[in-house]
């Protein structure tokens, strides 16, 4: 299976995060992630969003851990001094992608990560909508992939959201690839 590190901007919005783990938790790919990558991501929404209290992140993050176990990972402390990256803060994210041997690091933040670096280790910085494109193109997983959305949609209840709120709140996560590829999969969400 795909080994994938998440990095925080892409665990920051909810509706992302909960694409992205919703595609994992049908067998697309392995995701990991590490404390210093999940407080990052709580910390800025915390910043950010006053609406919201730790508790309720800690509990989101706890449920995160506990749906996939192994995913949230420690051990590559050692690592980040070692790495040169055009931005030091991120070099905790490459230390763990070396450490779990994963294929990708799903960002935002793809210039942060240069190809020429990661390359020595067989490690892609992709965005999220081409790591989705890639699961369809090159791994064949498009059904799996629509039956993960349709499942995540099917969960969303308080209030209930139709396919086309479906599609275009992914497209306003930067998934237009994705939203795209779901509008002529329709019937199936």
């Amino acid at each position: 299976m795909i080994k994938v590190v998440l990095d925080a901007c892409v665990l920051y919005p909810a509706p992302l995060r909960d694409v992205l783990l919703s595609v994992a938790r049908v067998g697309c790919f392995s995701p990991y992630w590490s404390d210093l990558i999940n407080d990052e991501w709580t910390r800025n929404l915390l910043a950010n969003r006053t609406d919201l209290k730790l508790k309720d992140l800690a509990r989101t993050t706890k449920t995160m851990n506990g749906s996939f176990p192994g995913a949230s990972c420690s051990g590559f402390e050692d690592l980040i001094e070692t790495l040169n990256l055009p931005d030091k803060d991120d070099r905790h994210v490459l230390a763990l992608a070396i450490q779990t041997e994963s294929t990708f690091i799903v960002t935002n933040n793809v210039k942060d990560f240069p190809a020429k670096i990661l390359s020595v280790y067989g490690i892609k910085a992709i965005k999220a909508d081409d790591f989705f494109e890639h699961l369809i193109v090159n791994e064949g997983m498009e059904l799996l992939l629509v039956e993960a959305l349709a499942h995540q949609r099917a969960r969303l209840k308080f209030p209930p959201i139709g396919v086309k709120e479906f599609i275009d709140t992914i497209e306003n996560q930067g998934l237009k690839k994705c939203g795209k590829r779901l509008r002529l999969k329709a019937l199936s969400l």
